[in-house]
């Protein structure tokens, strides 16, 4: 069987290809981190100092919570028995 470029599953095999190679390179970047800048304080300043520009873009748009918003895209709110807060 051979897969189109325009089937479902060619798209999912795709986008898990995607996935897999993303969290790869992640694990690559972490590895060199570590390597480089070692585990002590000088590695964790580095990453503070990316950490804290993402926090301080992501506050105003949730606000200081740390669970994710329980409002669906349609604005209603979920009941809380069954539902997943982080879908």
């Amino acid at each position: 069987m051979r897969l189109s470029a325009n089937t479902a599953p060619a798209r999912a095999l795709l986008l898990s290809a995607g996935a897999l190679f993303s969290r790869l390179l992640g694990l690559v970047r972490d590895l060199l981190f570590a390597f480089i800048l070692g585990g002590g304080w000088a590695g964790d300043l580095f990453l503070a100092a990316f950490r804290l520009p993402h926090l301080a873009r992501r506050l105003p748009r949730r606000g200081p919570s740390l669970w994710p918003s329980s409002r669906s895209s349609s604005g209603k709110t979920r009941s809380a028995a069954g539902s997943r807060p982080w879908t």
